[in-house]
């Protein structure tokens, strides 16, 4: 950990002279947009409010009818009025991070090498996600920014993504962070799948109003006996919710273990304290699965996941390439924000930090290609967009 943090600390000193040199003329002509998107903001935001008030007032005071109120197709109306001008009020925001990305994310990533930016379009295919078998159950996969280019020879693709699973009901996030791809010269054998133990904790996190769900009756059932001063039964309450939780918690895992595709489904066992009580390992191919996971690479594996300080991170090896999928909220890849001057250096210095991580993982892993080095813009990739 301390040469982790001592190569983020030189790379901060030999990117503060880059970002002087590249790229803080750029930052001091995106201030006067900045101020005119925020403006923008400001002057719709102001509006929506009246407009709300104004809505809630003509309610208040019955001038619109009670049982028009409550119909399905004026609640319909109400709803898509109010969410369209509410995304139109926010819309500053979008249009600025757009006009940010657009002029400095390449110059940026030139200082660790040949790259080439690209929003809202994945450089990593729905195939190899799918090949991947990290995600087995989703439907929808929703890109923010991704890069491609090549990294110590190695060819990386990089993408910040949401994977979902689309239903009738409503979707659900099974993945939210950064997923990266490395391409090698040579193929592995059989497919090996390393997972965190701790990935139903993300998909939890990931859907906020799932908890929410849970936690508000929950909290209902316990609050009211403590306000009528029975203590017993708010126990009683909540070891009942407790069982009712993890009963429901059962039949969900049920239901999607039922449903889910098998394929690699071989459990491995393998020697690595540390490395087996964070994750758990899936094959088709036991001995190409231990041929792979060496000792010295397991141990990589968990500077890895020291190096994203300390988020799930999990592990395809298949064909020729390596998927790492980075579970993490954060919005990745963001160097300005609205509400601050553009030559704040604090956003810049939170990419710096993403990246490095990004970049270190090829060192981190120390796995061995000989690819020679390309030009992204005339590699197939580049091609398709």
């Amino acid at each position: 950990m301390k040469n982790i943090n001592h190569e983020l600390a030189q790379t901060h000193i030999a990117f503060k002279d880059f970002y002087e040199q590249n790229l803080r003329k750029i930052y001091e002509k995106l201030e006067p947009e900045r101020k005119k998107f925020l403006r923008s903001f400001i002057i719709r935001f102001i509006f929506y409010v009246i407009g709300v008030s104004f809505f809630l007032l003509l309610c208040a005071f019955g001038i619109i009818d009670k049982e028009l109120l409550t119909s399905k197709g004026f609640m319909k109306l109400t709803l898509a009025i109010y969410g369209g001008w509410g995304i139109y009020v926010f819309m500053p925001f979008s249009n600025y991070r757009a006009a940010t990305k657009s002029r400095v994310m390449n110059i940026l990533l030139s200082f660790w090498g040949n790259a080439r930016y690209r929003s809202h379009a994945s450089y990593i295919s729905d195939q190899d996600i799918s090949s991947s078998e990290l995600f087995t159950c989703y439907n929808r996969c929703e890109t923010d920014d991704s890069f491609y280019g090549f990294h110590k020879n190695v060819e990386m693709s990089v993408a910040e993504q949401v994977i979902k699973m689309e239903g009738n009901r409503g979707d659900t996030n099974i993945f939210k962070g950064a997923l990266i791809l490395l391409e090698f010269n040579k193929k592995f054998q059989g497919k090996t799948v390393v997972k965190s133990k701790y990935r139903a904790l993300n998909i939890l996190w990931n859907n906020p109003l799932f908890i929410l769900a849970v936690m508000v009756p929950v909290c209902l059932v316990l609050v009211i006996p403590f306000m009528m001063h029975d203590f017993i039964f708010s126990l009683i309450c909540l070891f009942m919710m407790l069982g009712m939780f993890t009963v429901a918690f059962g039949l969900i895992y049920l239901t999607y273990r039922r449903k889910r595709p098998r394929k690699a489904t071989q459990c491995v066992l393998l020697e690595g304290l540390a490395f087996m009580k964070k994750w758990k390992v899936y094959t088709d191919d036991q001995i190409a699965a231990r041929v792979i996971l060496t000792p010295v690479l397991m141990e990589n594996i968990v500077k890895v996941c020291k190096l994203f300080h300390g988020k799930n991170v999990d592990f395809s090896f298949f064909s020729n390439k390596l998927l790492i999928a980075v579970h993490t909220r954060t919005n990745l890849f963001e160097t300005t924000s609205l509400f601050l001057p553009a030559l704040h250096y604090g956003k810049v210095r939170e990419v710096v930090n993403q990246l490095h991580s990004i970049f270190s993982v090829i060192d981190v892993l120390n796995i061995k290609d000989t690819k020679d080095v390309k030009t992204p813009t005339k590699s197939k990739k580049t091609e398709k967009f």
